[in-house]
Order: structure tokens, then C-alpha cells, then sequence
């Protein structure tokens, strides 16, 4: 009569199949219980010890037990004789767990609050949409039509901020074509107090807006424009961006005409003797410089695409001359590499130059040399119109916020007006 094995040893022997298999012990020994993460709330001697008790648990098969499904693993000496990964101390891993609790916090709490945006105001009740289209077709017609009516730089500028007002309504499920004027009060506290931008910022970017929603009253896509009556806010008269003093600006270009780095010199010369932006230097080449009615100028393609023809005076086309030397194509200003120096490779150069001069002033930017351009053609007693054509500024006004002496009574215009009529008085 044949044996029939009983349930027990068909059990065990599917276990020793299937551990001789898999490469895994077929004992039905507990597995050890896994350390739960980390938790900086709760004391971290407990789980570094189930970390390490785990660690000597952990046994891989030999060879031999994976061909004989055996159920003996390493011994323990061969455990322990493994190199064992090096372990942070106990402070260490409390002050780093706890500075990634505070950080994780204190960002979900910034994306929440960027995310609610305003919601602590009032709701309004705007007219009832579906949930916006990144664009419809009727705002892309809008947008575009919008931004045909600029060109290069300008148009990029305009689309950035425009980019942000549209990201702005998309979050709020807010189409921008029925938006009104509560809509855009928000959308300016917004930037105010959530984003903090400075006064100039706001104004600029609301700017884009109401530029927005002015051409498309003017194309006929909307009635009336909702920005009409927006309270905008108070620009300050006075730029806030202090310029290198007379003194500053001297000990600028010494360090510079020492410098081992020709361009150097240059890329001073033309942003603070000539007034170039930092876009029209790193810009020029060597095709732009020539001759106009007996001065050297050079070719500067500004805003706008605007071209106009700078003088150079001697020292600034000597400084070109140095940085230029026997090359007859290509960009004037060089940085490291030989290739084209854009804005931030100026500007590293320009906060090496500071330092080597001793120049204390906190974050350097090229701009800079442009306002110490205007602020010292005025504090030289330059009229201001001309300061106007030599800075290329539109508008008069923009001028007037360079000037930081127009409050000294030294140059009020009533001693000009009484030393004109001296002999009647």
C-alpha cells in the first residue's frame, strides 16, 4: 500500500522548492520588522538601534545554501565581520532632521499663502465660467495683438509681465476678458504684500495690464477697459539705486586700467563714461566703431531697436583700442573664455573691480555705472536737457530721478535770475 504524505510535508516541501528557487531560506522564521522613518518628533535612540539591530538580522545566502535550499544562512561571524557604514552622531541627526522639519513646513505654508493668494477679502461675485483654458482663442488674439505692437527686448519684457497677470487669473479659475476693476485691486494687493515687489515693479507690471486692456477696447474685444479707475501705486521721485560717488567711480577705473583683463577697463569706460545699458556694451562689435564728421563714434543699438551714434572720447577709445588689440571682427568686450561677455559675467567682473579698489558697496550691478553717469553729469552742472540726449531717455521726468543734488540750494535758479538782473536791482 503506497504512503500518502500528509499535508505537513507536502507544505514543507513546497517551501524548500520554492526557497531553492528564489535564492530566499525557506524557513518560516519571522523576517525581521522594518524601522519605520525617521521621525523628529520622536527620540532617535530607538530607531538607530532597530536600524542597527536590523542591520546584523539582515543575512544574504551563500551559493551553497541557494543550490541546497538549505535553511542556514551566514553565520553570525561573517555578519559582523562586514565594514559597517559609518553612523552620524545623535545631535547631528536631531539638528538635521529638525532644520528639514522647519523648512518643509515653512514652504508648504509659502505655496499655501501664494496659492490662496487673496482669499482673506471679500469674494466677489464675478461672473459665473467654466474653469479657464490656459489661453482661448479669443485671449490669444488679444495677447498677440497686444504684443504686436512691440519689438525685441521691449516685447520680451512686456510678455514676461504680461505672463505673469495671466498665470495670476489661471489660479483662480479667472478669465482675464470679464475680469473688473475689484479683480485687478487684487491682483496689485497681490503682488504687494504677497510677492513683495517694490512700488516700481507693481507700476510696471500694472502698467502691461492696462496696456492690455486698453488695445483691447481699442480692437473692440471689450467695452470699457476694467483698469481705468485702478489706484496705482506711489512711485517714488528720487531712483532708489545709488550710484559709485566721484571718489568711488575714480578708485573704479584705476583698478580697472591696472586689471590684466583689458576688457575690463573697457566695459568701465563704456558703462560709466558713456552711459551705454549693459545690453547696448556686451552688444557692440568691432564693425560698429567709425567715423562721423571728424569723431570717433561708435554704433549702439538701443531700445527699441533705436540706433543711434555715440562719440568716444580719448580715453574711452583707447580703452577700446586695448581691449580690442589686432582682432578686426567680432564682440569688443571678452570675458575668460574668449567668447561674447554677457550680463553676468559683467557683473562678476564689475564686483572683482570694486573689491580690488576698495570700494564698500553691497551688490554691485552694472546699471549702477549708468546712474553714476547721469548723477555726475548733473552734480558737474550739465544742463539737463543735455543730460537728457546723453542718456537717451524719453521722457525728461526719468532724468529728474537721477538728480541728487536738484535740493541744494546752492543751485536754485533764483540766484541765476538775480545775478541776471543785477543792474535793475
Amino acid at each position: 500500500m503506497p504512503l500518502t504524505p500528509s499535508p505537513v510535508s507536502v507544505r514543507n516541501m513546497r517551501r524548500c522548492a520554492a526557497g531553492s528557487l528564489q535564492g530566499t531560506q525557506p524557513q518560516a522564521q519571522k523576517s525581521p520588522r522594518v524601522p519605520r522613518a525617521y521621525d523628529p518628533l520622536r527620540s532617535p535612540g530607538k530607531e538607530v538601534k532597530q536600524a542597527q539591530h536590523t542591520r546584523h538580522l539582515k543575512t544574504d545566502p551563500t551559493p551553497s545554501d541557494v543550490r541546497t535550499g538549505c535553511t542556514v544562512g551566514q553565520s553570525r561571524a561573517q555578519v559582523i565581520s562586514l565594514p559597517r557604514p559609518p553612523t552620524l552622531p545623535r545631535a547631528l541627526l536631531d539638528i538635521r532632521s529638525f532644520r528639514r522639519l522647519v523648512w518643509s513646513r515653512a514652504r508648504s505654508d509659502r505655496r499655501q499663502a501664494q496659492r490662496l493668494g487673496m482669499m482673506t477679502f471679500t469674494e466677489l461675485a464675478s461672473v459665473p465660467s467654466d474653469p479657464l483654458v490656459p489661453l482661448t482663442d479669443q485671449l490669444r488674439l488679444a495677447v498677440a495683438a497686444y504684443l504686436a505692437r512691440f519689438k525685441g527686448s521691449s516685447r520680451e519684457h512686456t510678455e514676461s509681465d504680461l505672463r505673469c497677470y495671466l498665470a495670476w487669473c489661471a489660479e483662480r479659475r479667472l478669465d482675464p476678458l470679464i475680469a473688473r476693476r475689484p479683480h485687478l485691486e487684487l491682483y496689485i494687493r497681490w503682488m504687494q504684500e504677497i510677492r513683495r515687489f517694490k512700488p516700481s515693479t507693481v507700476s510696471r507690471r500694472f502698467s502691461v495690464v492696462a496696456g492690455f486692456y486698453k488695445t483691447a477696447v481699442i480692437d473692440g474685444t471689450l467695452e470699457h477697459s476694467p483698469a481705468e479707475h485702478v489706484r496705482r501705486p506711489s512711485v517714488p521721485a528720487e531712483s532708489p539705486t545709488l550710484g559709485f560717488t566721484h571718489l568711488q567711480f575714480e578708485a573704479l577705473l584705476s583698478a580697472a586700467r591696472q586689471s590684466t583683463d583689458p576688457c575690463d577697463f573697457a566695459l568701465v569706460a563704456m558703462l560709466g563714461l558713456l552711459g551705454l545699458r549693459i545690453f547696448e556694451a556686451t552688444g557692440a562689435d568691432i564693425a560698429d566703431l567709425g567715423e562721423e564728421h571728424g569723431h570717433r563714434v561708435l554704433r549702439v543699438c538701443g531700445k527699441g531697436t533705436k540706433v543711434v551714434l555715440i562719440p568716444l572720447p580719448p580715453a574711452v577709445g583707447r580703452a577700446i583700442d586695448r581691449a580690442t588689440g589686432t582682432r578686426t571682427g567680432g564682440p569688443i568686450l571678452l570675458n575668460s573664455r574668449g567668447t561674447r561677455m554677457d550680463r553676468h559675467a559683467a557683473t562678476r567682473r564689475l564686483r572683482h573691480l570694486a573689491n580690488a579698489a576698495g570700494v564698500r558697496i553691497t551688490r554691485a550691478h552694472p546699471h549702477m555705472l549708468r546712474h553714476t553717469f547721469v548723477t555726475t553729469m548733473l552734480d558737474a552742472g550739465v544742463d539737463l536737457r543735455d543730460v537728457q540726449i546723453a542718456a537717451r531717455h524719453a521722457d525728461p521726468g526719468t532724468t529728474m530721478r537721477y538728480d541728487r543734488a536738484r535740493k541744494n540750494l546752492d543751485r536754485h535758479p533764483n540766484y541765476i535770475l538775480a545775478a541776471y538782473m543785477a543792474s535793475g536791482t
